[in-house]
């Protein structure tokens, strides 16, 4: 898969590398959008919202049996809100540091290096993604958060089964372990992945664009566009499946396994749509760069 190529080369900090070096200690990061920052302000109250919401479920048993259809909307509703503000960030990052060394004119003498101009890029982007510590700490907050996930559940969980000694309910509580370990375990996947599509719109926006302001906004029109994509194609496959199944009401009348079903066939329809997405990205920013194979090296000096 491209979008995991991606981002194990992502992941790995080239210390060794004089570009790399060079483009983590000139580049201040400046956004001009600081809109942006605002957003990401508000999707963490909005989580944080969504999660005491849930919680209040749990001083009513009968409630939060009643919400299990919602459980795979809201965490779908955190990972679409949670992606789409860091990958937005993310490739107007990028798309401004590669557009800054050519503002400064560091570009043509970066590009005649061993690395070329493939080389160079990555290694910007590279220099974007491990500044200050913040992939790091990015990944460190998506685990918090989705702990901080599972203990709430759990913890709404234990009671209500210990509440109810009924058999009737043992299936509710399969298919709600089905729909948490999906939908958590895309929310972990989608976001590294959607990290690799910020990359590449990133490196799209700053071939496209000439100045930092246009390149930013170039890449962060590009990241808006393929989320759109992502999300919308598996939710209107689903919406197909509602219309051929006979009209149900989502939370108590659908049968477990219907349920459980939908869930992971979401799943699994975000993530190669992702892959897709992630794919044309990697297409288009190899015809810009005029490479046939534009993947990132996977050692430092490769």
């Amino acid at each position: 898969m491209i979008a995991r190529k991606i981002w194990l080369a992502l992941s790995v900090v080239p210390r060794q590398n004089p570009i790399f070096q060079f483009a983590v200690k000139s580049n201040t990061d400046q956004l001009s959008l600081p809109v942006i920052r605002l957003i990401t302000f508000a999707m963490g109250i909005l989580i944080c919202s969504t999660l005491c919401l849930l919680s209040t479920s749990a001083f009513i048993t009968w409630a939060f049996v009643a919400a299990v259809g919602g459980i795979p909307l809201t965490l779908g509703f955190i990972l679409i809100l949670s992606t789409t503000v860091d990958g937005s960030l993310w490739a107007m990052r990028v798309a401004d540091g590669i557009a800054m060394h050519r503002r400064k004119r560091h570009w043509d003498l970066l590009a005649v290096t061993p690395s070329g101009p493939t080389g160079v890029t990555w290694s910007l982007c590279r220099a974007t993604f491990h500044r200050w510590g913040l992939l790091r700490r990015g990944l460190r907050s998506l685990k918090w958060a989705i702990g901080v996930i599972i203990a709430v559940l759990g913890l709404l969980l234990v009671p209500t089964f210990l509440a109810s000694n009924q058999s009737r309910f043992q299936p509710v509580y399969i298919q709600i372990l089905i729909q948490m370990g999906a939908m958590l375990g895309l929310l972990y996947v989608d976001y590294i992945h959607g990290m690799s599509c910020a990359a590449l719109a990133g490196i799209l926006g700053a071939q496209l664009a000439g100045r930092r302001t246009e390149s930013q906004l170039a890449g962060y029109f590009i990241f808006q566009i393929v989320q759109f994509g992502v999300y919308t194609l598996p939710i209107a496959a689903i919406t197909l499946i509602f219309q051929i199944q006979p009209m149900r009401t989502l939370i108590n009348t659908w049968e477990t396994e219907t349920q459980a079903f939908t869930t992971l066939a979401l799943v699994a329809l975000v993530v190669l749509t992702r892959e897709a997405s992630c794919r044309i990205l990697w297409h288009l920013s190899c015809r810009q760069l005029d490479e046939d194979d534009c993947l990132p090296p996977a050692l430092p000096l490769d």
